[in-house]
């Protein structure tokens, strides 16, 4: 062993644990993994660090570690050692998943004191070093309990040599001093990096405050002693005065306020959003097809799994998609489905009513329901099981008018038939014929109530000409848009 810094006088028996790389992007690192069950280890990227910094890289470490942990609270580190091959592992204690901020749900009032603990903790490295110190203020850095876990590169400033950046990128040296050394830059990073993650969905935060984002920009100024000077940079048009490098914190916390009044705006514009479900070659695809084009730049149609394509490309993609939707469905469903509605009604633009389809859990609409209460709505498109049979065996012998699919005339009414049945029970597994049972009880909430004397969705039969079907769904159309119009003009008055 070449050099060491060791905190936990263990560790020279940690490091004969055996070493498992695991699948962990670090900015300074060229792998990270496990030692044993509950070690984590980062081996840093020695070319890069010394491309930065000409001296005692692990003497700096030391230094820098004593020093932030005095006002600062830190993971549990075990030290840094650098291999007699010259290679550099930063130890640490390994925290699961689910103690890191970053995808993890976290309820809004602890969020807020985390939050909280972070700028004072700012605050106090400020007061004590003047700027020559300082940390990554990332939110992704940190715990669910507001521990910082990365200390790679040490924020010191002696120089240029130990600022970590690229001097040759005057944008990136730049930014990397304003973000990491500067007051302002430290607090507007912490705050623009959280806001980034909420827009993203990596920073899932429950039962947020309805003036959430007032109450984190307040609680940010009042931390200032120049108050009206953060003020008319975080709210003034003058762009002249900030930094000139990309990804300013506070270019971020711009844009994403101006976005949030603009969805204020719209959202001032009620709309109404239905889920259309209901059993295989109901005639749902052609309902929609139909209410899109009868009722142009009212009726907008979206595809629920172009709602989670855009979820997921909004997302940190650090998963494949597939894998991505799994682990949020299962063990994230309500930061999931909170996060299905900002991008549903952020992709529904200004159209009045917004059909989609095909919802199938009872559980996920009770969700949507307990959020989006009178503004949802169920439409089920029913129809006998001999109807249905008989209008896909005649749809697939028929060329498609809307695709380049062709007629397949060897397909037979016993194939249809028994996909049909298939189909049926797929979707009965799931959940979407008790949809039709669901009405809403005395506290407002959905329920299955086969009892109920009126239930919460809207059902049209198919069993008739396509003139009768299109005549009713036009009949549900325009009553959807006078309850719609009726609600704005009662809150019109309101106001």
């Amino acid at each position: 062993m070449r050099n060491k810094f060791i905190i936990n006088k263990d560790i020279k028996e940690i490091l004969g644990k055996n070493r498992q790389k695991l699948d962990i992007v670090s900015a300074f690192s060229l792998e990270c993994g496990m030692l044993g069950k509950n070690i984590f280890y980062k081996k840093l990227n020695t070319k890069k660090i010394a491309e930065r910094y000409s001296g005692d890289y692990i003497e700096l470490w030391k230094e820098y570690y004593y020093k932030v942990r005095q006002y600062v609270e830190l993971a549990n580190f075990y030290g840094i050692i650098q291999t007699d091959y010259g290679d550099i592992f930063e130890i640490s204690e390994y925290m699961q998943p689910n103690e890191i901020l970053e995808n993890t749900p976290i309820e809004w009032e602890k969020f807020y004191k985390v939050y909280l603990k972070i700028l004072e903790e700012i605050n106090k490295i400020i007061e004590q070093y003047g700027g020559q110190i300082g940390i990554d203020t990332s939110i992704w850095n940190f715990t669910i309990d507001g521990k910082l876990f990365d200390l790679d590169p040490p924020r010191i400033f002696k120089g240029k040599d130990s600022i970590f950046s690229n001097e040759k990128d005057k944008g990136h040296y730049n930014r990397t001093f304003y973000r990491n050394f500067t007051e302002e830059g430290m607090k507007t990073n912490l705050l623009a990096t959280i806001l980034l993650g909420i827009k993203k969905g990596n920073i899932i935060i429950k039962n947020k405050s309805s003036n959430y984002l007032e109450q984190l920009l307040n609680s940010l100024i009042d931390t200032f002693k120049e108050k009206e000077a953060i003020k008319g940079k975080l709210f003034g048009s003058n762009t002249n005065q900030l930094s000139d490098f990309t990804n300013h914190p506070i270019k971020i916390i711009r844009n994403i306020l101006k976005e949030n009044k603009e969805e204020s705006m719209k959202a001032e514009k009620k709309q109404k959003f239905i889920f259309v479900t209901g059993p295989s070659e109901s005639g749902k695809s052609g309902a929609v097809i139909h209410m899109t084009r009868s009722f142009p730049n009212i009726v907008k149609h979206l595809k629920i799994r172009n709602i989670f394509r855009e979820m997921y490309e909004r997302a940190n993609k650090e998963k494949c998609y597939e894998e991505w939707y799994e682990q949020q469905t299962t063990e994230n469903f309500e930061g999931f489905w909170d996060y299905y509605i900002e991008v549903a009604s952020d992709l529904a633009e200004n159209a009045d009513i917004v059909v989609m389809d095909t919802l199938y859990g009872v559980d996920e609409m009770k969700f949507i329901h307990s959020r989006f209460g009178k503004n949802v709505g169920l439409l089920y498109i029913d129809a006998p099981l001999q109807d249905r049979i008989s209008r896909e065996y005649t749809r697939l012998r028929t060329d498609s008018p809307y695709s380049d699919r062709k007629a397949d005339l060897t397909i037979t009414w016993k194939q249809i038939e028994e996909q049909t049945r298939i189909k049926d029970e797929k979707k009965r597994k799931a959940g979407a014929f008790d949809l039709k049972r669901l009405a809403i009880d005395e506290n407002g909430k959905l329920i299955i109530n086969d009892n109920a004397l009126v239930h919460f969705a809207d059902v049209i039969d198919n069993n008739g000409t396509l003139k009768e079907f299109e005549d009713k769904l036009d009949k549900y159309i325009r009553k959807e848009l006078y309850i719609l119009r009726k609600e704005r003009e009662k809150e019109s008055e309101e106001k």
